[in-house]
Order: C-alpha cells, then sequence, then structure tokens
C-alpha cells in the first residue's frame, strides 16, 4: 500500500485527528493565558456600569431554536486616573448588569491594559475547546484503528 493510496482511505480519519489535537492546542493555549490574566490582576477598583449591550447566540434545544443570552457592559472606572479616563468594557457573561451598578475592576498595576471585571472573569471557553478537541481525537483515532483493522484482515 503506497503512502497516497493509505492517505486516502484514511482521509477523514486524519482531519479529524489532526483538527481534534488542533482545537485541544488552542484550548490549553486559551485557558493558560485566561489563567495569567486572573494571576497578574490582583490589584482591586470599583466602577459604574453606564451601558449594558444585550448579544443572543441562538442555540438547538431538542430540535428547537432557544436564545441564549449573552450581555456586555461598559463601566466608567470611579478613579480616573488608573486607566487614563478609559471607559472599560467586559467580557461576554450570563450576568444582567444594569446601568449604575457599582461593580469591581481586577487589574495589573504594573499593565492596567490587562483587567477583568467582576462577573465578566475569563471564561472557560478553554475547558470546553480542550474537551471538545479531545473527543474528536478519539474519534479520529478510532476511525483510523477501524479502518486499519478492516485493511489487516
Amino acid at each position: 500500500m503506497t503512502i497516497c493510496n493509505f492517505a486516502a482511505k484514511n482521509r477523514l480519519a486524519i482531519m479529524g485527528v489532526l483538527f481534534g489535537v488542533s482545537m485541544a492546542l488552542y484550548g490549553i493555549f486559551g485557558y493558560s493565558h485566561q489563567r495569567d490574566l486572573v494571576k497578574r490582576c490582583k490589584v482591586e477598583t470599583t466602577g459604574t456600569v453606564v451601558s449594558v449591550e444585550q448579544v443572543s447566540h441562538p442555540t438547538r434545544n431538542y430540535g428547537r431554536s432557544t436564545q441564549h443570552l449573552l450581555y456586555q457592559a461598559v463601566i466608567e472606572p470611579d478613579d480616573e486616573t488608573i486607566f487614563d479616563g478609559k471607559q472599560l468594557v467586559t467580557d461576554k457573561t450570563e450576568h444582567i448588569y444594569q446601568n449604575g451598578d457599582k461593580v469591581k475592576i481586577y487589574y495589573s498595576s504594573a499593565d492596567t491594559d490587562a483587567y477583568y471585571i467582576e462577573y465578566a472573569n475569563p471564561s472557560a471557553t478553554g475547558h470546553t475547546m480542550i474537551a471538545c478537541g479531545l473527543l474528536l481525537t478519539a474519534v479520529g483515532g478510532l476511525f483510523f484503528y477501524v479502518e486499519h483493522r478492516k485493511n489487516n484482515f
């Protein structure tokens, strides 16, 4: 069996394994970056919510289309000197902010561009990407194994 013939027969399995490994690595690097951000942001200040935007993500639930609502808020820091008068934007979160709410802002004193806001902590999307990547790698590996066994018997 030539290499080209081998690759052609196992194309789906090889693509699944490669895509799964890529997803898992992307999740690992994303999770690592999120943990690093949380570790660096030890200083705390407060801010006020000045606007809230609702972001809807359609999802499928047992064949029915439903909405998974996420929110993103703009925060005005109480101490304008820390962030050079900039307004801050939260990550997307399920928490429903209200205009005028007081929230905590966690930031790095060495680099004020590194921050996250209460209720919008860096998300756990890395966990999801890692799990899906490993699952896809396992399924691709299983297809590869089945095809290999079929060709040897």
